[in-house]
């Protein structure tokens, strides 16, 4: 792809705008560990059903994942983190991956459902209803509790091991689902997530987002990586071409978050089967050579929507922050890219699929 040659967004009027505006308040950064020391991969779970993996116990960590590719876990999952190490927040998503018997971590995800009536929800700050701390508490239940809720709303996660269903898709493909369901935001909304991994798409996970029956209805539900300066994501592949972060916000230096930016359908990138690709990924070309760069190789993070699931409302949105959350501490290399995603009007069960590449990016647009 060409260098982007326009580094400012055009204007999406003023529902979009607002609508940007709440949800990126609400999006998160994260400084749960000092950024000079390397982070050291962690071994894989054991396989439950081969090739996937997860719980074997409930005293297993909450991963699941399949072998040589992607991973997903919930608080307190320590995924591509050293033994000794904390996992990260609570209200987050761990996504990592495995290469060779080793763990490697890649970003978290933060959820934030924004009801019709503008109340933000953030999975990371805002407070349990259970215990008044921060972090949203996320437990997994069996895909069953998707069809047929009634049977599950009122009723505890059951052991960890018994919640990854493997199956056959239609397409006779083997994948793994289970749920993740969020207590109740203080905002209201009630928000459980169909979590997919399939055998011939390893490096990819899919979340597909409803409300449970006394949710208020959703404006949006932005899922957003949400720790993207810590592999110094700063190139984004575009329609037009690519765009730096350093285009972007030239002369940012603070310690908040540097301006959001919205890019609508029109200027987001497609593969030749019309999927929508969001992806971005470092400038370096040997980032691992600093210091707290967590695996061996430059990844491309990326969201894919697939042709038929979206409508005009899909814009990407990504912000930066040139010294990480929480600290004064500066990224190498300076501004980054932080929080990247979608944003569109809710829709229920829209796929909503992260996934990690390690070759040439252009390959993820064939």
């Amino acid at each position: 792809m060409k260098k982007y040659r326009d580094s400012a967004p055009r204007g999406w009027g003023r529902r979009g705008a607002l609508l940007a505006l709440a949800v990126i308040v609400a999006t998160t950064g994260c400084a749960a560990r000092a950024m000079q020391a390397p982070i050291e991969p962690t071994a894989p779970p054991a396989e439950i059903s081969p090739p996937f993996f997860g719980p074997r116990n409930d005293a297993d960590e909450p991963i699941w994942g399949v072998r040589d590719g992607i991973m997903v876990g919930l608080y307190p999952a320590a995924v591509g983190f050293g033994a000794n190490e904390a996992g990260g927040p609570r209200g987050l998503l761990r996504i990592g991956y495995e290469d060779a018997g080793r763990v490697y971590f890649i970003n978290f995800i933060a959820l934030s459902p924004v009801t019709r009536d503008g109340r933000r929800g953030a999975s990371e700050l805002d407070d349990s209803p259970r215990d008044h701390r921060p972090g949203i508490i996320i437990k997994a239940y069996p895909p069953e509790f998707h069809t047929d809720i009634a049977h599950w709303e009122s009723r505890l996660p059951p052991p960890l091991h018994t919640v990854a269903e493997v199956r056959r898709g239609p397409d006779g493909v083997r994948e793994m689902s289970l749920v993740f369901r969020c207590e109740r935001f203080p905002n209201d909304a009630r928000i459980y997530l169909l979590v997919t991994i399939r055998e011939n798409r390893p490096n990819e996970v899919m979340f597909q987002t409803f409300t449970e029956p006394g949710s208020p209805a959703l404006a949006t539900c932005f899922l957003s990586g949400t720790w993207g300066n810590l592999t110094r994501l700063r190139d984004l592949y575009l329609k037009g071409g690519v765009v730096n972060a350093k285009g972007l916000w030239p002369h940012f230096n603070g310690w908040e978050f540097a301006p959001p930016k919205l890019f609508g359908l029109a200027e987001l990138a497609r593969n030749r089967a019309g999927d929508v690709v969001f992806a971005a990924r470092p400038d370096e070309a040997r980032p691992w050579d600093v210091p707290g760069y967590p695996e061996p190789q430059a990844l491309t993070q990326y969201y894919r929507r697939p042709a038929g699931t979206f409508d005009a409302t899909l814009q990407g949105l990504v912000n930066g922050r040139a010294k990480f959350w929480k600290s004064h501490a500066p990224v190498y290399g300076g501004v980054s890219f932080e929080n990247v995603g979608f944003l569109e009007d809710f829709r229920p069960g829209s796929p909503q699929i992260f996934g990690y590449w390690a070759g040439n990016p252009e390959r993820l647009f064939d």
